[in-house]
């Protein structure tokens, strides 16, 4: 779809009238395939995969549905959905990360590459170690990425053994160097596994082997016209908010995502809201691409 303008000033219910399209929160346009999964995830750059409460961005679960959810288990719909996820991991036409706020999402090859370049991480597999002497990553962190490097793609169990992690005790120490070695676009997810429970478990590899041409592109990125990117697609994703929550969402100092804003600002792609203030920075997309048809002017 070409960009559709938005109004000045978006009252909120209008955001949330716009946004049910944007989010896919439409029962008559359901993800219905991993085709699908694809392009919503392209459409968009990067997707939650699970709804998360507090966090108002599009996901691909309520996008399958067609609706919001309040919450979810793991039931028909939720096993087709993590079905197809899995063949688009597989394809290499999706990644996966902890690219927002801690939480699993699906990312499309390009934007991979914006957030790897905003990481400043050089793309080898040695990089966990400059992390590490950086102080930006504990040494169970160093563990996960020195096991995938050495045993390949990991499924989570056996991953979780080979970093002497396998233990019950041990495993929110698992969990807690999963996420932040994500987070840090150390390793990415890549396909789908089965666990002793019959429940799908994730499996990881190192992020500069499972996808070498977004490390590639990623070198001709500048880190600051990938911050402007990634903010740019966020605001288009959900059209307002504030500086200090995509903050919180992006792991970002809000300084450098207000000076973000302000530089995309000047280019018009986004502009600050009428209630935006010194101490609440609020800005507004000033155009989408996730419109069928142009929004309806606000009431005067």
């Amino acid at each position: 779809m070409s960009l559709v303008p938005l109004p000045d000033g978006l009252a909120p219910d209008a955001v949330e009238k716009l946004r049910w399209e944007t989010f896919g929160h439409r029962r008559t346009q359901c993800l219905q395939s991993p085709e699908y999964q694809v392009r919503f995830t392209q459409q968009r750059g990067f997707v939650l995969l699970f709804p998360v409460i507090g966090l108002r961005y599009p996901s691909m679960l309520e996008a399958t549905v067609g609706r919001p959810l309040l919450d979810f288990s793991w039931d028909e719909r939720t096993r087709s959905m993590s079905a197809w996820h899995a063949q688009t991991l597989r394809s290499r036409k999706v990644g996966q990360s902890a690219v927002l706020a801690g939480q699993t999402c699906a990312v499309s090859p390009n934007y991979l590459a914006q957030f790897f370049r905003v990481s400043e991480l050089p793309g080898e597999l040695t990089d966990c170690d400059r992390l590490k002497e950086l102080g930006n990553v504990g040494i169970d962190v160093v563990h996960v990425a020195k096991a995938i490097d050495e045993h390949g793609p990991l499924a989570s169990a056996e991953l979780a053994k080979k970093c002497a992690m396998g233990q019950a005790a041990a495993l929110p120490r698992f969990t807690k160097a999963i996420t932040e070695a994500q987070r840090h676009l150390l390793i990415v997810e890549v396909d789908s596994a089965e666990g002793d429970d019959g429940e799908p478990q994730a499996v990881y590899d190192l992020l500069p082997r499972a996808f070498p041409a977004v490390v590639k592109k990623s070198r001709n990125l500048s880190a600051q016209a990938a911050r402007e990117h990634i903010v740019c697609r966020y605001l288009r994703n959900v059209l307002l908010d504030a500086a200090h929550e995509m903050a919180r969402i992006l792991g970002w100092p809000e300084s450098v995502v207000v000076s973000t804003c302000e530089a995309l600002r000047r280019k018009g792609h986004v502009q600050p809201h009428p209630t935006s203030r010194p101490n609440r920075h609020l800005f507004q997309a000033t155009s989408t691409d996730l419109l069928p048809q142009a929004p309806e002017q606000s009431p005067a």
